[in-house]
């Protein structure tokens, strides 16, 4: 019921601050994966809060305002398959008046053939106009919160969407048939974070296990882990990259990533003492 209200009174604020919660904790459930299964990156002894951040970052300041907008948008394209517009002939039958001062009215269509429809279509607009180029920035943001130059964050967005292209249609077109079957136009950015949060923590691993297990080779032009930290880039490579703009990512995402850490010791101490 709150979360209800909150969402009628700021849709925008209430998405973004689901999207940063459902964003850190599937960055949260893929860690622990990866490390049960042994797939993380070298050097790795510690869960990662800096990773997590960026992942909340993108979910705030992306996810949330997209997903809010995107819907409502989509709602309104597809309304030709939910209704008409009937005219309404004027009482009077003489003068001009009669031929063009119709009103319409909207009627809603019978039956499920129109409903169908415009599942359908709008699983395919889904897909086309809102799930590839969402896949595409989020590989892209996060290459760039990670540290990389534009220039290789597009050799690593090229590289892992050509991956996990194929998954997000598997992945993403039935659940998205029963979110426009089902699900409340503004209860969709819920539903599709919540996902996400399953969906992020497949990408995560799946990469993982790409570079880390042995099953791929790992790209010549990404040669870093997720995790690696800017000063161990080589030289030639890390002059690709602006000073000013190599200095604030790393610590805005070391900041964040230590009030990460310190909110959940501190939430961990006030469990514990409760």
């Amino acid at each position: 019921r709150h979360y209800g209200r909150a969402l009628e009174k700021r849709p925008m604020l209430t998405n973004s601050a689901t999207a940063l919660v459902l964003y850190g904790c599937g960055d949260c459930l893929a860690q622990h994966i990866e490390k049960r299964i042994n797939v993380q990156s070298k050097g790795k002894k510690q869960y990662n809060y800096e990773r997590t951040a960026r992942l909340c970052i993108f979910g705030f300041c992306l996810a949330g305002p997209l997903l809010t907008q995107w819907y409502s948008l989509l709602h309104r394209m597809t309304s030709v398959y939910r209704y008409e517009y009937v005219a309404m002939q004027s009482s009077s039958n003489t003068g001009w008046m009669s031929s063009v001062g119709s009103m319409y009215r909207q009627v809603a269509f019978e039956g499920s053939a129109h409903r169908n429809k415009e599942v359908i279509l709008k699983v395919v607009l889904d897909q086309l106009l809102f799930q590839a180029p969402f896949l595409n920035l989020y590989l892209m943001t996060m290459s760039l919160l990670e540290g990389y130059t534009v220039g290789q964050g597009l050799e690593r967005c090229k590289q892992n969407f050509h991956d996990a292209w194929g998954y997000a249609v598997c992945f993403w077109s039935p659940w998205m048939y029963l979110n426009f079957s089902f699900v409340p136009m503004q209860l969709a950015p819920l539903y599709v974070n919540s996902l996400a949060l399953v969906w992020n923590a497949f990408l995560s691993v799946l990469f993982h296990q790409r570079d880390y297990a042995g099953e791929a080779t790992v790209a010549a032009v990404t040669g870093q882990t997720e995790e690696t930290d800017l000063a161990s880039m080589a030289p030639d490579e890390a002059d690709l990259a602006p000073i000013t703009y190599m200095s604030v990512v790393k610590n805005v995402s070391a900041t964040a990533g230590r009030l990460l850490h310190r909110s959940t010791a501190a939430a961990s101490e006030i469990a514990s003492l409760s």
